[in-house]
């Protein structure tokens, strides 16, 4: 059974990820959301949104990027 404090302190990082990703430009934010929410991969995403597929790609990482900027603490809406 899990401890009660590490339980919340796993449901507060959760929590601050979803805020991370919720404050994401729409470009970045409709792709992390695809492929971490819906777990779909790069090549559904790219025909889904109709962007190339190294375009995806290049979202996703900067999304993540941004996401754990957010995280830490740093610039999140940096490219």
């Amino acid at each position: 059974e899990e401890d009660p404090g590490a339980a919340l302190v796993r449901l507060e990082q959760a929590e601050s990820i979803r805020r991370a990703i919720r404050q994401l430009p729409t470009q970045y934010r409709r792709v992390v959301e695809l492929r971490l929410v819906r777990r779909l991969d790069h090549a559904e995403i790219a025909r889904i949104l109709r962007l190339p597929h190294g375009a995806v790609r290049v979202l996703f990482c900067r999304g993540i990027r941004n996401v754990r900027r957010a995280v830490r603490g740093d610039d999140a809406t940096a490219p």
